[in-house]
This record gives structure tokens, C-alpha cells and sequence, in this order.
């Protein structure tokens, strides 16, 4: 009776001591599963973070100090005064091309619309993207209205007095020549995206063609880098 007793306690040890062992290896599973999950979760909620010269490396350049823009005085495509005032609060992407351009106006838009859309909510209200028309001869209010809205309804389109419009194409080193055809002319103009900072400055610019995934998930160090 005294052997089966202990073997009956050993028994009893033994089955607690496994029963510890399975909660003790429970336990570290859950924590070894919050630690990954916890990883995860980290890595997808923080934001990619790229220096300028990996930045630089994709196509987009920006200056170690934004240059100054002169006030200028362009119409909108709702025939509204636009002014430097209103580069003022948020970044601003801008494309100058005109509508007549068969090929790189078109495709850059395009991937300017891309690019918003792959913003959130937040990212997409300190943002701002402009068409600025390079031909005021034929892209009218009327014309660059439905011309930008087809890419984004977000879109602005400036155009204006030719002589505001070289002030301000100056400005931020865009190029631009009148070519004479034989059924009327053409623009050679720039490809480049001009970003403006907040203070409506110019502060860098993308070379083509742009990356609209790439610029989405650098957006915040593109706006951290200016603004530094």
C-alpha cells in the first residue's frame, strides 16, 4: 500500500509538472506571437524614411535650401485670380506643359493623378497639384477646366499674361521655346515636376518619368526633408 501511494503521488507530480510544462510553453508561444505581431505592426505603420540622396537616386532632387519665388499673377481655371498666395499652406506638385501636347503632358499628368491617389486622406489635404499651361494662346480657362479635371478632379490649371507666365516658369528653371509647324506650332517645354514648399518656394523638383508608388511612400520624407 506504501509503494502505491508514492507511486501514486509520483504520478500526481508528474502530471502537474507536465501540465506547467504545456502552460509554460503556451505562454511562450502567445508572447513569441505578440512579439511578431507586434514587429509587424510597427513596420507597416511607420513610415518609410528616405534621405535625400536615396530620394535623389529615384528622381527626385531636393535642395538643401529652397529658392525664393517672386510674386506673380496667373488665372485659374475658373477664371480666379492665383497668386503666390495661394501656394501658401501646403506642398505644391506643378507640371507645365499645354494641352496640345501628344505624348509626355498627357503620361505625366497621369501619373501625377496616380501618385494623389495613392496618398491618404491627411497627405492628400497638404497637398496640391497644378498644371500650369505654357500656351495661353489656345489653353483657355475653358479649355484647361475639363483638360484637368479628366486626369483629377483635384487638379488646378493656370495659365495667363505670357509675361507672368515667363516670370514664373523662370523662377523654377523651367524651359520653354515656341517651334513653328507647318499646320502651326508647338512647345518644347521641360518634363521635370517643380515641388514648392509650403511657403510656396521652390524647393525641388522630379525628373521623368515619375514612380507614383515610389512618390507615395516618400511623400513624408520628401515634405520632412524641405521643410527641415
Amino acid at each position: 500500500m506504501h509503494i502505491e501511494a508514492e507511486r501514486s503521488e509520483l504520478n500526481s507530480a508528474a502530471k502537474q509538472q507536465q501540465q506547467k510544462n504545456i502552460w509554460l510553453t503556451v505562454v511562450a508561444v502567445i508572447a513569441l506571437m505578440a512579439l511578431f505581431l507586434g514587429l509587424f505592426l510597427n513596420k507597416a505603420l511607420r513610415a518609410e524614411q528616405f534621405d535625400k540622396q536615396s530620394l535623389r537616386q529615384n528622381g527626385v532632387l531636393v535642395f538643401e535650401q529652397a529658392r525664393q519665388v517672386k510674386s506673380f499673377t496667373l488665372i485659374d481655371e475658373n477664371q480666379h485670380e492665383f497668386s503666390k498666395d495661394q501656394l501658401l499652406g501646403k506642398t505644391s506638385f506643378i507640371f507645365f506643359g499645354f494641352t496640345h501636347c501628344p505624348d509626355i503632358c498627357p503620361t505625366s499628368l497621369s501619373e501625377l493623378a496616380r501618385f494623389y491617389k495613392k496618398l491618404n486622406t491627411e497627405q492628400q489635404l497638404q497637398t496640391q497639384l497644378l498644371f500650369v499651361s505654357l500656351d495661353p494662346e489656345r489653353d483657355t480657362p475653358a479649355v484647361l477646366k475639363p483638360y484637368v479635371a479628366y486626369f483629377e478632379t483635384s487638379f488646378k490649371a493656370l495659365s495667363g499674361d505670357f509675361t507672368e507666365l515667363m516670370k514664373f516658369s523662370r523662377n523654377v528653371n523651367i524651359a520653354f521655346n515656341k517651334v513653328a509647324l507647318a499646320d502651326g506650332y508647338t512647345i518644347d517645354h521641360s518634363a521635370q515636376v517643380v515641388i514648392l514648399n509650403k511657403h510656396g518656394d521652390y524647393a525641388g523638383f522630379i525628373k521623368a518619368p515619375l514612380e507614383p508608388e515610389f512618390l507615395a511612400r516618400a511623400f513624408p520624407s520628401i515634405n520632412a526633408q524641405m521643410h527641415q
